[in-house]
């Protein structure tokens, strides 16, 4: 019942944020936050991939987390860059970024305090960055970074043009944008319209619906345990759903194509 309610209310844009700000810093409360590093859906490579990213045996079980994020860098490095994870959560992204990518600088920043004092100590001694913060007021200087990214966050915010707006504002001209999301199928050629803007020329798209999908089967056991060993037995069934274990509406969804997850890279021009 809880799981419906949140996602009928968060259909109404005006709703949509402060019902997504209740759900993370409900999780973020919970123990399970200790050990749920990433809280995106997970990818399985295709064979249209590159060969797997060569993890060390500390991330070996985040794996599929991970493989979200290196789908979207597609193998490159980011090396000498300046690079922003907006939506960054619990901090697994940023500290995939910086152990594996070799940026210059991570800076992350997200709406949840709580999400955000986990990602702090979770980085502590790290070189990241870590701060509370809209994604429609990012409160950095013009220009400043050379890669953004976000995952699976831009389905919470009430506006995705101030979104994107602020994003071109805060990318460098010839910087990446690169974004992973999903979003019912009647709204995807919405979301791809707000994408594109005089400004960001998306120069890759790929839908990665059935790369989610196995990944939510593949991952669901563990997801489930940890669900019955930190979430007491009313909050299940609605952490369950945001989860998108085997079976739940959201996996059904992806399965019978009325949701669809969009992965796209985007590139800033001048200026028109």
């Amino acid at each position: 019942m809880l799981s419906r309610v949140c996602a009928r209310l968060s259909r109404h844009a005006w709703l949509r944020k402060r019902v997504w700000h209740a759900v993370y810093e409900f999780l973020a409360a919970r123990r399970v936050s200790v050990e749920w590093e990433f809280m995106n859906y997970g990818y399985v490579p295709g064979p249209g991939d590159g060969p797997p990213v060569v993890l060390r045996r500390d991330d070996e079980s985040n794996r599929l987390q991970i493989a979200m994020y290196h789908q979207l860098f597609d193998g490159a490095r980011c090396s000498g860059q300046n690079v922003l994870d907006i939506g960054c959560g619990r901090g697994g992204g940023l500290r995939y970024i910086q152990n594996y990518l070799d940026p210059l600088a991570c800076t992350g920043v997200d709406f949840s305090s709580r999400a955000v004092r986990i990602c702090r100590r979770r980085l502590a001694g790290e070189t990241s960055t870590v701060a509370v913060a809209e994604a429609d007021a990012l409160p950095f200087a013009t220009g400043r970074f050379d890669w953004i990214v976000n995952v699976e966050s831009s389905h919470c915010y009430p506006s995705m043009e101030r979104f994107v707006a602020e994003a071109s504002r805060v990318l460098k001209p010839g910087g990446l944008f690169m974004i992973a999301d999903f979003r019912d199928s009647d709204e995807v050629d919405a979301f791809q319209r707000q994408l594109s803007t005089p400004t960001l020329r998306v120069v890759r798209l790929r839908d990665i619906t059935a790369n989610v999908v196995c990944a939510l089967e593949h991952d669901s056991g563990r997801k489930e345990a940890l669900i019955h060993r930190h979430i007491p037995g009313p909050f299940r069934g609605a952490v369950t759903e945001f989860a998108g274990v085997a079976g739940s509406r959201i996996h059904q969804a992806f399965q019978c194509g009325t949701t669809r997850y969009l992965s796209v890279t985007l590139k800033k021009t001048e200026a028109p």
